[in-house]
């Protein structure tokens, strides 16, 4: 590289400034390994369905979570954005043990409260199944959003969500 065009003090600072580069990029690396380590990693979501963008991983938390705790799974029999694999999705616990799911018409119903709507079809055109009306068992959560077309536990290609199953990931928590 010919660097005729810098005098003696900007070639010194445009080394300088690279191996400080190189050595920060090290420890960025260097701290994401230990992060994955001990457990945590950043992920981002790229839906609709949140408004939070990246979020804060405990691999550590896969148990007894409570109602508007977020957490992050996978979904065993994922059609709407995979072709049936099983992919990771970020969503808030609406329901746990002994919390009552049922259905009125189009109507999704969190122990009577009219918490969402079924859709027969996605966006796409393909066809959607709710889950069966029931009662939570323990360590079994329903995972849910507010988006109006949540790709949720109220389908049966994701269903309730239970620890026995080791689906859980870990918690989430918002970083923004």
């Amino acid at each position: 590289m010919h660097l005729k065009f810098l005098n003696e003090y900007q070639k010194k600072l445009l080394m300088v400034s690279l191996v400080l580069a190189f050595f920060s990029v090290i420890t960025v690396k260097i701290f994401i390994n230990y992060l994955r380590l001990a457990g945590y990693e950043i992920k981002v979501n790229v839906t609709s369905s949140l408004p939070e963008r990246l979020w804060w991983i405990n691999n550590r938390k896969t148990t007894d979570f409570k109602k508007g705790d977020y957490f992050i799974f996978y979904a065993p029999n994922d059609k709407m954005l995979t072709n049936g694999e099983s992919t990771p999705l970020l969503k808030m616990v609406a329901a746990t043990a002994g919390d009552v799911i049922s259905f009125n018409k189009t109507s999704l119903l969190i122990n009577g409260v009219v918490s969402g709507h079924v859709w027969p079809k996605t966006i796409k055109g393909d066809l959607l199944h709710q889950i069966e009306s029931q009662t939570i068992t323990q360590g079994c959560y329903f995972a849910w959003t507010q988006a109006l077309y949540s790709y949720d536990s109220r389908y049966t290609d994701i269903g309730i969500v239970c620890e026995k199953d080791q689906r859980i990931i870990g918690s989430a928590t918002s970083l923004f």
